[in-house]
C-alpha cells in the first residue's frame, strides 16, 4: 500500500475590481524583452509597476497588490505615457521622466478582471491610474516602497520577487551583462516567440490550392504558416493524392 500526496497549485485570489486609492510600492526594470507583434518578434525595454491597494485587504488582513507591465516608451501614444500623464499631469511634459520617482506616490487606480481562455484563472488588470484630488491624503503603504534598476541592482529586493518576475529579468541582455554576485541565479536564454499563423479565407484557400498543385507550396509549409482546421487539412492533403 502507498499513501500518496500530490502538489496542488495555490488558489490565486486576484485583486478586486473597481476604483481604489493606492500607493505605488515598486518600480521594476525588467530589461529588454522580446515579444511578438503581428507575427514578428520585437525587442523592447519593459518595466513593471506594483501598487498596494488601500482599504482592500486579503483574508489574512494584508492589502491586495496589483501589478502591470509596460513598454518603457515616452512617446505620447504609449500606454505608459498615458498612465504617467493622468497621474502626474504637467510633470511629464518635458523631454524625459525619471520613472523611479513614481515609487511611494499615491493615486487612484481602476482595476478590471479578465479570464484565461480555459476559464481557470481570473486576472486583475490595471485599466487606468489617476492623480488624487489636491489636498486629499491617503494612508501610507504597509510595504516599504523600493525601486529595482538593472543599472544598479538591489539584490536583496531581487530575491523578494516572484519566480516569474526574476525569470523575466534573467532573460534580458542587461542581466546577462551584469557582474553577478555569487548567490545570484545565472542568466536565462530568451524564448523565441512563435510566429502567429495567418487565418484562411475562401480566396486564400483557392490560391493555396493552386500553389499546392504546381509545387510552389508544400503541405508542411502551409500547415506551418496558416491556421488550418481539421477539415481544411484533409482537403489540402486530398489535393495531392488526386
Amino acid at each position: 500500500m502507498a499513501y500518496i500526496i500530490k502538489k496542488t497549485a495555490p488558489v490565486r485570489v486576484p485583486s478586486p475590481e473597481g476604483t481604489f486609492q493606492a500607493n505605488c510600492i515598486r518600480f521594476i526594470d525588467l530589461g529588454t524583452q522580446t515579444d511578438t507583434w503581428q507575427g514578428k518578434p520585437k525587442t523592447k525595454p519593459k518595466i513593471m509597476l506594483i501598487w498596494e491597494l488601500i482599504g482592500a485587504n486579503r483574508d489574512d488582513g494584508t492589502p491586495h497588490i496589483v501589478s502591470e507591465k509596460y513598454t518603457a516608451s515616452f512617446t505620447e501614444k504609449a500606454n505608459l505615457f498615458q498612465v504617467l500623464k493622468s497621474w502626474f499631469g504637467a510633470d511629464v511634459d518635458g523631454e524625459e521622466f525619471d520613472l523611479t520617482q513614481v515609487v511611494g506616490k499615491p493615486c487612484f487606480i481602476n482595476i478590471a478582471h479578465s479570464t484565461s481562455k480555459d476559464g481557470s484563472q481570473v486576472y486583475a488588470n490595471v485599466q487606468s491610474v489617476m492623480a488624487l484630488p489636491a489636498g486629499l491624503t491617503v494612508a501610507p503603504p504597509q510595504s516599504t516602497p523600493k525601486a529595482f534598476e538593472l543599472s544598479n541592482p538591489d539584490w536583496e529586493l531581487f530575491a523578494e520577487f516572484s519566480d516569474w518576475t526574476r525569470d523575466q529579468i534573467r532573460k534580458s541582455p542587461e542581466y546577462a551583462a551584469l557582474d553577478l554576485p555569487a548567490n545570484a541565479p545565472p542568466p536565462l536564454a530568451a524564448e523565441t516567440p512563435k510566429t502567429a499563423k495567418m487565418p484562411l479565407n475562401d480566396n486564400l484557400i483557392k490560391t493555396l490550392e493552386g500553389s499546392l498543385k504546381t509545387g510552389a507550396m508544400t503541405l508542411e509549409k502551409l500547415f506551418e504558416s496558416y491556421e488550418v482546421t481539421e477539415e481544411q487539412r484533409l482537403h489540402f492533403e486530398s489535393l495531392l493524392s488526386e
